[in-house]
């Protein structure tokens, strides 16, 4: 009787491994979630000045909204910590949105057999998670938006009003 395992030992086994698979990529969602909210954000802070910048809206000279502009604009009024103004829902919000998409994907591949690769099962896995990750990032731009253009509208006042 050298190594004889039950099957209710196989089955725990075949789950503990599952629920490890699941813990790894929940691990790599949130890692991900981190990482990109804070390499992304400066650029998305940019962007999204420059589309509410209403004196670089209307100038006629194409160079006064470029990205570099609007770059040493925040710099200049609002230091370095103007680039992350409003980091901390979309930090939460992206770092929930990746675990529980990384971990969900995981849990759908495995129930409808995906194997590595490409194959519709994968696709069908995907399709199942987006209406849901949709929903959260939906709500999560729309928050980052408003704390964004919010925070810059009020160091703006500030500034304008250093000056009188």
């Amino acid at each position: 009787m050298a190594d004889e395992t039950s099957p209710t030992d196989s089955s725990r086994n075949s789950r503990l491994g599952f629920f490890r698979n699941v813990r790894n990529e929940a691990i790599g969602g949130l890692s991900a979630g981190i990482l990109g909210t804070f390499i992304g954000f400066p650029l998305d802070t940019i962007k999204t000045r420059m589309q509410t910048d209403k004196q670089s809206a209307q100038s006629s000279n194409p160079r006064s909204s470029s990205i570099l502009t609007t770059g040493r604009k925040i710099i200049s009024t609002e230091g370095w910590r103007g680039f992350y103004r409003g980091v901390g829902a979309p930090l939460i919000s992206l770092s929930l949105l990746n675990t529980i998409n990384f971990a969900s994907y995981a849990k759908l591949r495995k129930l409808v057999n995906a194997e590595y690769g490409w194959d519709w099962r994968n696709a069908a896995a995907g399709v199942m998670v987006g209406p849901f990750a949709s929903t959260i990032s939906t709500i999560e731009h729309v928050v980052k938006v408003r704390n964004e253009v919010r925070s810059y509208l009020f160091c703006l006042f500030l500034y304008v009003l250093s000056w009188m």
